[in-house]
């Protein structure tokens, strides 16, 4: 058994066995499927946020302010600080004022309030992305690039069928 504690099926795929052991005989085993996939997730998603989390800590970015600035790199033109506060809570304002305060923002001239990574905040992004594209590289060290395009739909799929659930039942989906 590898390190890791999990250990191969019959068909070569990995698995948690006191994870398994410990469904077995209470949960129907078309549950104990879908139960043992999630967890498997949450597990990966665990790790996920510990790469992430140091890359955090490396750049001093508190999650709020990494999500701004991943924002704002992904449109250089700008961003209406209203849809920022939209999708991201009142606290950006702030988030905002430090940023611009750190030389990476700039605001753009219009009518409405809207903001802009300065060169020197595409630059630092730039670094940040290439660094949690290189760590996060080796989490997904030997898995074949079609598996990931599946994970990758089957973990939205979940993130739709989360969305319809709450809907149904009138809860956030959040």
């Amino acid at each position: 058994m590898p390190q890791s504690g999990f250990a191969h099926d019959d068909d070569g795929l990995l698995y948690h066995p006191e994870l398994r052991r410990s469904m077995t005989g209470t949960i129907a085993d078309d549950q104990r499927a879908a139960a043992e996939a999630l967890l498997a997730l949450r597990h990966a998603a665990f790790a996920l946020d510990q790469f992430t989390r140091a890359l955090r800590n490396r750049y001093d970015i508190r999650d709020i302010r990494m999500g701004v600035l991943v924002r704002l790199h992904n449109h250089r033109a700008g961003v209406m600080v209203a849809d920022l506060a939209s999708d991201l809570g009142e606290d950006v304002i702030d988030v905002l004022d430090h940023i611009e305060e750190a030389g990476m923002l700039t605001k753009v001239a219009g009518s409405a309030p809207a903001v802009r990574l300065t060169d020197a905040g595409a630059e630092f992004m730039d670094d940040v992305m290439r660094r949690l594209a290189t760590d996060l590289s080796t989490l997904t060290e030997g898995v074949d690039p079609a598996q990931l395009a599946t994970m990758r739909h089957v973990c939205l799929r979940l993130v739709e069928n989360r969305g319809r659930t709450a809907a149904a039942n009138g809860s956030d989906a959040s």
